[in-house]
């Protein structure tokens, strides 16, 4: 098989495996989570929250910042956005002994809810905040 070929057919196979994680609504924030967590049961803890503006001056560039730097033993990370083409859009990686903070830009479309997920040892934790307006810059209102 030539080279041409096969990633033809990677790129075809990759389209349809991101085809179900594409959701414009809640459900497909509850289907990833459930995926995700393996239908774990999610708890809260003040300590881990997720800082996003309410009001983002331009919606190219929207900062989210998480933080679950005192919870122990944490694994994992994962930003999920609802009513998004895409419902996970980060996840990191956390290496023993580093400091669980995960700080990104994303590029929104329209209001929506944005959820993170930690995952540690004693189980998966929840944090989510809400973007209830969105300008588009350059002096919109």
């Amino acid at each position: 098989m030539d080279r041409r070929r096969w990633l033809k057919g990677v790129a075809a196979t990759s389209g349809l495996i991101w085809v179900p994680a594409l959701a414009n609504d809640s459900t497909g924030v509850e289907k990833t989570v459930n995926a995700l967590t393996d239908n774990t049961r999610l708890r809260k803890h003040q300590e881990f929250f997720i800082k996003v503006p309410g009001k983002a001056l331009l919606s190219a560039v929207v900062p989210v910042q998480v933080s679950a730097s005192m919870l122990r033993n944490v694994t994992r990370l994962h930003v999920l956005i609802d009513r998004h083409p895409v419902v996970e859009v980060a996840r990191l990686d956390v290496a023993p002994g580093t400091e669980p903070i995960l700080a990104v830009h994303i590029r929104l479309e329209k209001p929506c809810r944005i959820t993170a997920l930690a995952k540690t040892n004693n189980g998966w934790f929840q944090a989510s905040g809400r973007v209830a307006e969105l300008q588009s810059g350059c002096g919109s209102e």
